[in-house]
């Protein structure tokens, strides 16, 4: 069981990709996440979708604050947004150096209804103004809410 921690913080941002990602550079980007977050002990998920990243970091408050900065200068992003931040007491994605889901993976068959959200500037918008939504997006592809 894992113990109470008052000083974890979740943070979810998106992001648009100022470079081409096809399935090696995010393979790339993927594989130096995984190691950069296993130094900081920082979990999270990241979706990724036409040129929008959708991503949330949890970790010590100072960890995730600094790799947050760094994302935010990192080249290869552009329109950097939060979306969240709170102070959840335990991880929700604590087995995960970086859970990944690629929405533009074409093998993957598309569920009826589905929608092309992260390409959409109002939806983005509107996460933005009620973060618990996002929130929970990020914790249905976890898996831990249906």
């Amino acid at each position: 069981m894992t113990s109470y921690n008052a000083n974890l913080l979740q943070l979810g941002y998106t992001s648009k990709a100022s470079v081409e990602f096809g399935n090696k550079k995010l393979v790339e980007l993927l594989e130096g996440a995984r190691c950069k977050n296993s130094e900081l002990n920082i979990t999270g998920m990241l979706l990724f979708k036409g040129d929008t990243f959708l991503q949330i970091l949890e970790g010590e408050r100072e960890d995730v604050e600094s790799l947050f900065e760094v994302i935010k200068s990192d080249q290869r992003h552009e329109k950097v947004i939060k979306i969240f931040e709170h102070k959840p007491g335990f991880r929700e994605f604590e087995e995960w150096s970086m859970g990944f889901y690629n929405l533009d993976d074409s093998s993957t068959e598309l569920p009826e209804g589905y929608t092309d959200f992260l390409n959409d500037s109002e939806v983005l918008a509107s996460l933005n103004k009620r973060p618990k939504i996002a929130h929970r997006l990020l914790l249905h592809f976890r898996g831990l809410e249906s």
